[in-house]
């Protein structure tokens, strides 16, 4: 696994400033990310690299820090799994990756699949 990867999934996994766990705790579901096989979605919107794929941080665009501001924005759409206690958690549904510039896309479907692997619920 790459550093880029790693720092990626350590912002997706952890809580605090700029964490998906974190803007995902405070986020609307259904709406506009509607249902994906009974799960509630929601939309973690995140700034990243364009060279390397590395996410800066996941925030909504008014919350965005001023460091990230020019940064491109993306989003990651996202059921979540609210049902019992042994499985609760996220598991990342798409990314629409063919929008990113190579390397970045590269990185962040590294990323993406590492995710569900090895940290999102098991739908």
């Amino acid at each position: 696994m790459n550093n880029i990867v790693e720092k990626n999934l350590e912002l997706m996994t952890t809580r605090g400033d700029g964490s998906m766990v974190d803007l995902m705790i405070d986020e609307s579901l259904g709406g506009n990310a509607h249902i994906w096989k009974d799960y509630p979605c929601g939309g973690a919107n995140f700034r990243y690299d364009p060279e390397t794929g590395e996410i800066k941080c996941f925030e909504n665009l008014q919350n965005v820090p001023e460091e990230f501001k020019g940064f491109p924005a993306h989003i990651l759409r996202i059921a979540v799994n609210l049902k019992g206690t042994d499985n609760i958690g996220f598991y990342i549904v798409n990314y629409y990756p063919e929008e990113l510039p190579i390397t970045a896309r590269v990185n962040l479907e590294k990323t993406v699949k590492l995710y569900n692997k090895n940290h999102a619920f098991k739908p």
